[in-house]
């Protein structure tokens, strides 16, 4: 009987207790996370791995703690300033990357940002990899680029060509320069088809800007091209150089070019002086006039005086006034 009682104890005795012989209850360790969960992680380590091979090839390694500081890996101002990196990367190699490491890079940019950034613009590895194209001067591998892709946007790469040729231009320390030729080549690379009609202008206007440099050189402006670009009155600037061209007979075809290509209006406003071009061909005549080379003279004034230009009976009244001196020089 003593036997019977005695399990009979024992067995409250382990219902009652927490089965260690007494104390406060152990709290259980937490359920472990669902698959789904281990499973993206281990997915998001694997693109964060990866992107940090991408960056090794560049000696760009980051910290892998930094891939959780933004929404979808890097922070979005730390994603776009490597990506810069491996695209100056390349463009810096001397000798020139050939033509399969730029697109090896590119490929690299693209995984990259996928991988280690995924909330960068699709397009921006793209044009950060066009942009250091243009400033290494791969013109022939950025224009195959623009005119079979479809990664790129004309809207996006039209004002990324226009940037980088100005930037050619400006930095021109003379006008032979080959800078100068390289902003030429760099407006080139951009297809014809489906260009916005205003960066369309603002390209023409950059091819005429690089004409106007030329020209004016080779009649002897000393002018820097940034000098010329940035030139308060450009009309005033073809004027000067024409009073003192010593044969503006045989360079009227240039001057007429000249303003063409450094835009001056073509049409009249509502001063009395006229429009730019008029104003230019009565600079000639009168040089022309005061070289001896009249019939040039002769040729501008009636062309003026026919459009209406109100100067021009200045100038019939100089050849007047020569002709008079000359019929009192002869008596």
């Amino acid at each position: 009987g003593v036997g019977g009682g005695s399990g009979g104890d024992e067995s409250s005795d382990d219902e009652d207790g927490d089965g260690l012989g007494g104390g406060g209850a152990v709290p259980l360790p937490p359920p472990p996370p669902p698959l789904v969960e281990l499973l993206d992680s281990l997915d998001e380590m694997e693109r964060h791995l990866s992107a940090q091979r991408i960056l090794r090839e560049y000696n760009l390694l980051q910290r892998m703690g930094s891939f959780r500081e933004g929404e979808m890996g890097l922070d979005a101002e730390r994603g776009q300033s490597l990506l810069k990196a491996i695209a100056r990367h390349v463009g810096r190699r001397s000798p020139r990357a050939p033509d399969h490491d730029w697109l090896q890079t590119r490929k690299d940019m693209v995984l990259f940002s996928r991988q280690g950034c995924g909330q960068l613009p699709s397009e921006l590895p793209y044009r950060e990899w066009l942009k250091a194209l243009l400033r290494s001067a791969e013109f022939r591998l950025a224009s195959d680029f623009l005119r079979t892709s479809r990664d790129l946007e004309v809207e996006i790469a039209q004002p990324l060509v226009l940037e980088a040729a100005r930037e050619y231009l400006n930095s021109a320390p003379t006008p032979e320069d080959a800078a100068v030729d390289r902003a030429q080549q760099c407006l080139r690379v951009m297809p014809q088809v489906g260009l916005q009609d205003d960066l369309a202008e603002e390209m023409r206007a950059e091819l005429d800007l690089i004409e106007a440099v030329r020209l004016l050189a080779a009649m002897g402006c000393a002018l820097l091209p940034l000098q010329i670009r940035l030139h308060p009155d450009r009309l005033r600037l073809l004027t000067e150089l024409i009073e003192t061209n010593p044969s503006p007979a045989q360079h009227l075809a240039s001057f007429e070019l000249l303003a063409d290509v450094l835009r001056l209006r073509s049409t009249a406003n509502k001063s009395a002086s006229g429009s730019d071009k008029n104003r230019v061909q009565q600079a000639v005549a009168r040089r022309a006039l005061v070289c001896g080379e009249v019939a040039c003279a002769l040729q501008l004034t009636r062309r003026l005086v026919a459009a209406g230009h109100p100067p021009a009976w200045e100038l019939c009244a100089d050849f007047l006034g020569g002709e008079t001196a000359g019929a009192a020089g002869a008596a």
